[in-house]
């Protein structure tokens, strides 16, 4: 194995063609969701992993094994809850379920490689530590700081049990400080990680927490300015990042308390008061007054994910129906799979008006412009974005959905000229600069603008070539590195599916869920029949108010 092997530190070994990631090459338009909250991740989603991981670096060496220290706090959360890995209080902890069979008839429990733990708790965390200032490692030697001293300081536990290969049942009782659940009443934790989260570093002395919070702030005066562009200095760098995080956080907060969403529905909330600035509710506009600025950079990455979503619905349209013709689809014709009557009643039910099929794509934008009285759809409109992407998920026929999908696409060529256009200039370009994306969002908007005098149906055929061949395209270009994505594949004009499982077409929202988490977790909000601002969470906002 050469050195560079040997560095990788594989968790386990994934085939090539395991899954589908990104199958149209264009999460690129995505990365706002990844910019704007550094140290929180699609599956960073509780602060006790935070806690725990600074924990280890204060008291291991880099001799000492992270995997035992996340067996035993697994089992000390699994002993704690009677070996229930559904317990409501034990969410998103990895590898829970492992002893489910035979938790009741064991006496022990492995702490060596004989508990097989994917080691995700560790590696999804530990580069987060970093991002916070906690610790990291400079070089091969781990560094930390006093913030993360004071974060492993509030987490009570002895560690003799990780130089052993096993620990008994009823050594685990001593261990119920570890369970994730006492981060619930662990309030040194909840108010060191706070600050931690909203980046209440002492600026004087960068590497320790900032003192009498959040009285010093309690006029508002917070500083919540950020530069937004990504040639900042690099000396200002974790200043830029913690800014952003900040007023990411805050600006849930907001929203949550203006919507007061149900306990169900609060997902949907934050990204109809992002996008439309609107009450859900009562339509009532919301000012966001000094969080507009980062409301617009996260009302250009919803406008984005529905893009996204649009282009792989028309993917999820391909598989579905070379799914049911194993035999191949001419690529040029595909289009006559659809029946022709059921598009057009399909067009008629979702714009409740008379279309037929010679009508041009010029008509449906005419009838949609009649329907919407402002320059772009809001909450009050008959159609808007969010209707029409609830939809897509829920239809199961290709003339329903392709029809949602032309009106959606016309919707978000009305919204694109009223969005801030610097923030989508800087968040629409590929990382491949040699490559003229035709899927990137400005490019395709350009051919939408070019294709007013086609036919409905024969826009719908050009829609399926162009991502047909972006799909085989970056299908191809994936396998020069031993990647497998290929969904369907194309000989001579046919398309046929690959024989891979349905690739599920999801919207790539994958920051809201772990920020919900970690503000319950820290007190901020509570969800009770309503998510609502608990009394902390409403002391806080007064800092920016």
């Amino acid at each position: 194995m050469s050195v560079s092997e040997s560095r990788l530190y594989w968790t386990q070994k994934i085939k090539s063609n395991s899954r589908v990631l990104d199958p149209l090459g264009i999460f690129y338009h995505l990365k706002i969701q990844t910019d704007y909250v550094p140290a929180i991740t699609s599956v960073t989603r509780r602060m006790r992993y935070y806690t725990l991981q600074a924990w280890f670096f204060k008291n291991m060496t880099e001799n000492d094994n992270p995997h035992k220290l996340e067996r035993l706090f697994i089992l000390s959360t699994l002993f704690h809850h009677d070996g229930n890995p559904s317990h409501n209080s034990i969410s998103h902890i990895f590898n829970k379920q492992y002893f489910e069979k035979d938790w009741n008839e064991r006496n022990s429990f492995p702490l060596n490689s004989d508990f097989k733990i994917s080691g995700f708790g560790r590696t999804y965390y530990v580069r987060q530590l970093e991002r916070l200032r906690c610790a990291w490692h400079d070089g091969l030697k781990p560094h930390t700081t006093m913030i993360n001293d004071d974060l492993a300081s509030t987490l009570t536990l002895e560690n003799h049990h990780l130089n052993q290969d096993q620990i008994s049942k009823s050594d685990l009782a001593q261990y119920s400080k570890l369970c994730i659940c006492d981060s619930e009443t662990n309030e040194d934790e909840i108010e060191v990680f706070s600050k931690i989260l909203f980046g209440f570093l002492n600026l004087e002395s960068p590497e320790s927490i900032e003192d009498n919070i959040p009285d010093k702030y309690l006029d508002g005066t917070m500083d919540l300015v950020f530069s937004g562009i990504d040639d900042f200095p690099d000396d200002s760098i974790h200043q830029e990042l913690t800014q952003r995080r900040r007023n990411t956080l805050f600006m849930f907060m907001k929203i949550i308390d203006q919507g007061n969403p149900s306990k169900n529905e609060w997902k949907e909330t934050v990204m109809n008061v992002i996008y439309y600035k609107q009450n859900p509710l009562t339509k009532n506009k919301i000012n966001f007054g000094k969080l507009e600025k980062i409301r617009q950079y996260w009302e250009v990455h919803q406008y984005l994910i529905y893009f996204v979503f649009t282009m792989e619905s028309i993917l999820d349209i391909l598989q579905k129906q070379l799914r049911k013709n194993v035999n191949g689809i001419e690529l040029k014709n595909f289009m006559d799979c659809f029946q022709r009557d059921k598009f057009q009643d399909s067009f008629n039910v979702i714009t409740n008006s008379r279309i037929n099929q010679k009508s041009f794509l010029s008509d449906l934008i005419s009838i949609l412009d009649s329907k919407i009285d402002t320059n772009h759809a809001s909450m009050e409109s008959p159609i808007h974005e969010y209707s029409l992407m609830t939809s897509l998920k829920h239809t199961s026929s290709s003339e329903e959905k392709m029809c949602i999908i032309l009106v959606m696409i016309c919707l978000l060529r009305q919204r694109l000229d009223h969005l801030p256009q610097e923030i989508l200039k800087n968040y629409s370009q590929s990382e491949f600069k040699d490559i003229d994306d035709e899927i990137n969002v400005n490019n395709f908007m350009t051919f939408f603008d070019e294709s007013k005098s086609s036919t409905l149906f024969d826009f719908s055929q050009k829609l399926i070539e162009k991502i047909s061949r972006k799909h085989l395209f970056e299908s191809s270009r994936r396998y020069r590195f031993g990647t497998k994505n290929w969904i369907f594949t194309e000989e001579e004009g046919l398309l046929y599916p690959s024989g891979r499982k349905l690739v599920r077409i999801n919207e790539r929202n994958n920051r809201w869920n772990p920020i919900y988490n970690l503000l319950l977790d820290t007190k901020m909000i509570q969800n009770e029949s309503n998510v609502t601002l608990t009394e902390k969470g409403k002391t806080w906002m007064q800092m920016i108010e």
